[in-house]
C-alpha cells in the first residue's frame, strides 16, 4: 500500500530513481510508480483547518455560482486543497471496491501486453512487472482494511494501470476522474540557440497570443529560467512528475509536460493527481512566484454535503452506473439516422502558414518551403488520423492527400518532411493509406495478434457463425451488421482479416490457433485488416478502398511519388497507435530515417514513437459491446463449458461502469522479425533528437527548415539511410548512431 511521506522528506527521495544508458536505451530502475504518485500528492501541504472538509467543500462551492450564477451548471473552479481534502476524506467502499477489482480481473486476461510486462525484452525501459500479482496485493489491503480512504484506492489502481505505459489501456476511479486539477503558470522548455541545454521556462515570459490565439515569440525584458519548483530543483521536479503518465518512453512524458502547438495535455499545468494547494516557481535570478492551484469539479445538491460519505453518495455514486451487470442487445440498429451538423472546412491551423492543401477536417495539410536550398522541400502535416467534426473525414483526408502528392510532384518538389508531432493514431484505414499512395509499389503489410483467452475466444466464435448465418442468408445484412455494430470493427470476424503474407484463413480455428510466443504465453495467430474488404475496417460506420485494393487499383509498377531516401521523418515522441502502425511501415519496410525533437535536457537518444506501440485499442464502448455478446443468449450461444472455471465464468461490464476507458487490444510486431517481439517492448531510436527553440514553438516552419538542413544536408553524398549517421552540430550528443536507427544500420526485419 502507498504510505503517505513527510512533505519535507519529498527531495530525499525525488530522484529515487536512475537511468543506464547502455546500446538497447536507458532503463528506469528503483522507486515504483505507486511511490512517485504518493510524493507528488504529497508536494504540498494543505491549508485548510476545517474540521469537516467536505462542508467546507459544499460551502466553497456554494460560494462560488453564488458569486457567477451565469456558470450555473458548468463545473466550479475551486482551491485544489479544499476538494482534495473533502475527496481524500472519502472513507473505504469495501464491498464496492472488491467487486471493482473482481471485475477487473477477466478483462486485463484480454490486455495484449500484460506477459511482455512480466518478462521485459532486453532494451525495454521499466522494471518487470506482475499485473495480477499487483491486483491481488491491492485486493488483499482491501479486504484487510489497510487502506485509509476511498480516495487511496483509487489512486493505486490508476497508478498500477500507469505501469502499462500505453495510452490504449487506462483506468480512472470515479473519485480522482470527477476531479481535474490545474496549476498556473504554464511552462516551455526550449534551447536559447538549439545546441546548449534547453532550460524551463514561464509560458508567457517568452510567448504571447493574439486575439486569435496564434502564438508569437515575445520575451519578457527581464526573462529568466527557472531554478526550482516547491522548493526541489527543477529537473528533480519535472523528471519526477514526468512519470505520472501513460507513454513508456522518459523523452515522451518529459515533452508531454509542456504545452504547445502539439499538446494540449500538458501534465504540468494539468496534472493526474493532487498536486498540492499550490505552486512555488523559483527562478535563477532569485525571484519566485506562488500560485493557487485550482480544481474543477461538478455536483449536484452540495447543500446536503457534510460528510466524506456524503461526497461519495451525492457527487460520486449518484452519478455513477448502477452497480449491477449491464447487458446489452449485440446488434441493435442505431436508434436515430439523423445527420449531425456539417462542420465548416478548416483553412488554416492556428500559427501555422497558409497551407497548399488541407483536408476539411484539417487533421492533414500540406505546405512547401521556400528560400535558397529549401525551395524543393515539400512538408505534410498529419496531427491526427481521425476526426470527429467531419463525417465524411477519411474521404477528404484520401483525396487531399492524392492531390498534394500530386501537385507536389509538378512542382518539382523532391524532398518530403513528414510531420507526424502530437499524432495520437485513429483510423488504421488512413495510416495504411498514407503508406499505400507514398509507396504503391510496394503492398503495406503489418503483422499483429491479439491475446489468446477464453472469453474473447468465446465471442470471436459468435461474431464468426454470425457472420457466416447472415452471409448464407444475405450478404446485404452483414456489412449493415458491421455499420451499426462497434464491436465487430474493434474485434473483426475472422472471415475479414487476413494473414501478414495476405492469404485468407479458411476456419476460426485457423485464425485463432493459439500461437504459443515462447516465455509469453497464448496469442491468435498473426494477422492484419483485409485491405480488399473495407465493410469491418473502421469504427466510426466509415471505410475506404486502400490505395492498390478494390476501386482504387494501382499498378505494382507505379513509381512513388518521392524516392525513400528523400523522405524524413518529424515526432516530437508523442507517436503512438496508427501512427505507431506508420512509423513502423515506413522505418522497417522502406528505411525512412526519423528527426525526434525536444526531450530531457540530457544527452543520448530519444524514441521517435514513445507513447504507444500497440496496432489497436479496445475502447470502452467496444468492451461493452463484447460483453453484452458475450453474456447474451442468442441462437449464438456461448460456449459456457470452455469458460468454466475461469475468470470468465462471471463476466461482467462492472468496472466498465467504474473506471476502466481502455484497453490495448493487438500487439504489432515487426515484419520478417522471427523473434516474435512486440514492438512496444522494443526500444527504437531516432536517428537524430534536436532541441526545441522559442521560434520552434511559435511558428513551424522554424523547426521544418532545422530538419530540412539535417537530413538534406548537401555535404552527405546521399540522403537517407546509406551514408550513415547524421553529423549536424544540432544533433544532441550521443542522439545519432543508434543501432535501433535507421541510419544507425537497422536493416529490414
Amino acid at each position: 500500500m502507498i504510505d503517505h511521506l513527510n512533505p519535507t522528506s519529498v527531495t530525499v527521495y525525488l530522484l529515487d530513481f536512475h537511468y543506464n544508458q547502455a546500446m538497447d536505451g536507458f532503463k528506469l530502475t528503483g522507486t515504483s510508480l505507486a511511490l512517485i504518485a504518493s510524493l507528488l500528492l504529497c508536494t504540498g501541504v494543505t491549508t485548510s483547518s476545517s474540521s469537516s472538509p467536505c462542508a467546507a467543500f459544499a460551502n466553497a462551492y456554494e460560494n462560488y455560482f453564488s458569486e457567477y450564477p451565469e456558470l450555473e451548471g458548468l463545473s466550479a473552479t475551486l482551491p485544489a486543497d479544499i476538494v482534495y481534502e473533502c475527496a481524500s476524506s472519502v472513507p473505504v467502499q469495501k464491498e464496492y471496491s472488491k467487486q471493482l477489482i473482481e471485475s477487473l480481473r477477466p478483462w486485463l486476461e484480454l490486455e495484449s501486453e500484460i506477459d511482455y510486462l512480466k518478462k521485459p525484452l532486453p532494451g525495454y525501459l521499466w522494471d518487470p512487472i506482475d499485473v495480477i500479482e499487483e491486483l491481488n496485493r491491492i485486493y488483499d489491503s482491501v479486504e484487510n482494511d489497510e487502506y485509509v480512504g476511498q480516495y487511496d484506492i483509487e489512486v493505486e489502481l490508476q497508478t498500477l494501470f500507469l505501469y502499462f505505459h500505453d495510452f490504449h489501456t487506462i483506468f480512472e476511479g470515479n473519485i480522482t476522474v470527477s476531479v481535474a486539477w490545474q496549476r498556473t503558470p504554464g511552462i516551455v522548455s526550449v534551447s536559447l540557440d538549439g545546441m546548449v541545454m534547453p532550460e524551463v521556462y514561464v509560458f508567457s515570459d517568452l510567448i504571447t497570443t493574439d486575439l486569435e490565439d496564434n502564438l508569437y515569440y515575445s520575451p519578457s525584458s527581464n526573462i529568466s529560467s527557472l531554478s526550482a519548483i516547491n522548493g526541489i530543483p527543477v529537473q528533480e521536479f519535472l523528471q519526477t512528475q514526468q512519470l505520472v503518465g501513460y507513454f513508456h518512453d522518459p523523452d515522451c512524458m518529459y515533452n508531454a509536460l509542456f504545452c504547445n502547438l502539439w499538446n494540449s495535455d500538458c501534465t504540468f499545468e494539468y496534472p493526474l493527481f493532487y498536486p498540492g494547494p499550490e505552486t512555488v516557481l523559483t527562478f535563477h535570478n532569485g525571484t519566485s512566484i506562488h500560485s493557487s492551484n485550482e480544481a474543477y469539479v461538478s455536483c449536484n445538491s452540495v447543500g446536503d454535503i457534510s460528510t466524506g460519505q456524503d461526497y461519495w453518495d451525492i457527487c460520486i455514486n449518484s452519478s455513477t452506473p448502477d452497480a449491477t451487470t449491464t447487458v446489452s442487445e449485440p446488434f441493435s440498429s442505431p436508434t436515430s439516422t439523423a445527420e449531425p451538423p456539417e462542420a465548416p472546412a478548416t483553412t488554416q491551423i492556428l500559427s501555422y502558414p497558409p497551407p497548399v492543401h488541407i483536408d476539411r477536417s484539417g487533421i492533414l495539410s500540406g505546405y512547401y518551403l521556400d528560400g535558397l536550398g529549401y525551395d524543393e522541400v515539400a512538408v505534410l502535416v498529419i496531427r491526427s488520423f481521425d476526426s470527429e467534426e467531419v463525417p465524411d473525414y477519411m474521404i477528404t483526408f484520401q483525396d487531399t492527400l492524392e492531390s498534394f502528392l500530386e501537385v507536389a510532384q509538378t512542382q518539382g518538389k523532391t524532398r518530403l518532411i513528414i510531420d507526424v508531432q502530437g499524432n495520437t493514431g485513429g483510423s488504421i484505414d488512413l495510416g495504411t493509406e498514407l503508406v499505400a499512395q507514398l509507396f504503391p509499389n510496394v503492398p503495406p503489410t503489418q503483422k499483429g495478434n491479439y491475446r489468446a483467452s477464453a472469453g474473447l475466444s468465446a465471442a470471436l466464435k459468435k461474431f464468426g457463425e454470425q457472420v457466416d448465418a447472415l452471409n448464407a442468408q444475405n450478404p446485404d445484412d452483414v456489412g449493415q451488421m458491421l455499420e451499426n455494430e462497434l464491436s465487430l470493427a474493434a474485434i473483426p470476424a475472422w472471415q475479414y482479416v487476413m494473414t501478414p503474407n495476405g492469404t485468407e484463413f479458411i476456419s476460426f480455428d485457423d485464425f485463432y490457433g493459439p500461437n504459443e510466443i515462447k516465455d509469453y504465453g497464448l496469442f491468435t495467430k498473426f494477422l492484419q485488416f483485409n485491405y480488399s474488404n473495407t465493410m469491418p475496417s473502421d469504427w466510426d460506420g466509415e471505410s475506404i478502398d486502400i490505395t492498390g485494393y478494390g476501386g482504387r487499383q494501382r499498378s505494382l509498377d507505379t513509381p512513388p511519388p518521392f524516392n525513400s531516401t528523400n523522405i524524413i521523418i518529424l515526432s516530437d515522441g508523442n507517436c503512438g497507435s496508427t501512427c505507431s502502425i506508420v512509423f513502423e511501415l515506413l522505418k522497417n519496410l522502406h528505411s525512412i530515417p526519423a528527426i525526434v525533437v525536444g526531450g530531457r535536457p540530457i544527452d543520448g537518444p530519444m524514441q521517435a514513437v514513445g507513447s504507444t506501440k500497440g496496432s489497436q485499442v479496445f475502447l470502452q464502448q467496444h468492451l461493452s459491446a463484447l460483453v453484452a455478446t458475450f453474456n447474451n443468449d442468442t441462437e449464438f450461444t456461448t460456449n459456457w463449458s470452455a469458460v468454466a472455471g475461469t475468470v470468465f465464468e462471471h463476466w461482467d461490464d462492472f468496472a466498465l461502469q467504474n473506471g476502466l476507458k481502455a484497453l490495448n487490444a493487438k500487439n504489432n510486431y515487426r515484419v520478417d522479425d522471427n523473434s516474435e517481439s512486440s514492438l512496444q517492448m522494443v526500444y527504437g531510436a531516432a536517428d537524430c533528437k534536436i532541441w526545441y527553440t522559442a521560434e520552434m514553438l511559435v511558428d513551424p516552419t522554424a523547426l521544418w527548415r532545422r530538419a530540412a538542413d539535417i537530413a538534406f544536408d548537401p555535404n552527405r553524398s546521399e540522403f537517407g539511410a546509406n551514408n550513415g549517421p547524421y553529423l549536424s552540430e544540432y544533433c544532441v550528443y550521443g542522439s545519432t548512431g543508434h543501432p535501433t536507427s535507421v541510419t544507425g544500420g537497422l536493416k529490414r526485419g
